[in-house]
């Protein structure tokens, strides 16, 4: 079976917010069907301890880091944080800024992982990757 390199999306409900630090906590995938049909177990997933925090999925601007969890039954649980950064960044203070006013006032409803799937089968509710 080929490698398959998808998106997954989750219902994103903060677990904790830090206005001071700017940081969050939440599920970083669980193994619910996500919105677009697709099923991740969680208990299968490989991947780096930390990552680039990324918005709206551009690689080339990211803003901030995410540092996951151990992976359980019920998902895979992640802390985030979304530096404070100082006026003489100019765009970098803009974009991180934006992105965590997106998040503090409730705009930000799901998360996403970018993941290559090493094993999925079809089904008739959408793919089970594991």
């Amino acid at each position: 079976m080929t490698e398959l390199a998808v998106k997954a999306y989750s219902a994103f409900e903060v677990k904790a917010l830090d206005s001071d630090r700017r940081t969050f906590s939440g599920w970083a995938t669980t193994p619910s069907l996500d919105r677009v049909g697709d099923r991740i177990n969680p208990l299968g997933a490989r991947f780096a301890k930390s990552i680039p925090l990324l918005h709206g999925h551009n690689h080339s601007a990211p803003i901030g880091t995410a540092t996951f969890g151990k992976p359980t039954a019920k998902g895979i649980p992640f802390d985030a944080e979304i530096p404070v950064v100082g006026e003489e960044y100019g765009s970098l203070k803009d974009r991180v800024d934006t992105a965590w006013g997106e998040l503090k006032f409730g705009m930000v409803r799901a998360v996403s992982i970018g993941f290559r799937a090493l094993k999925y089968a079809f089904t008739d509710t959408g793919v089970d990757y594991e």
